[in-house]
């Protein structure tokens, strides 16, 4: 894209507690951050919709 568009990127992690899915989003959230592949991280505890929005 020539004029420089805006890509988002969005991953979605579900499964019952105590499966590793916390560890598994830090991991991917530490290597890309590491990597200088994203200009902006946010951790946001997502117990709800209006948390996450609110976040």
């Amino acid at each position: 894209m020539a004029g420089g568009g805006t890509a988002v990127l969005c991953q979605v992690l579900s499964g019952t507690g105590g499966v590793g899915k916390t560890q598994l989003a830090a991991h991917h959230a530490r290597t890309a951050w590491q990597a200088g592949a994203v200009d902006l991280l946010v951790w946001v505890t997502a117990t709800s919709r209006d948390a996450v929005l609110s976040a």
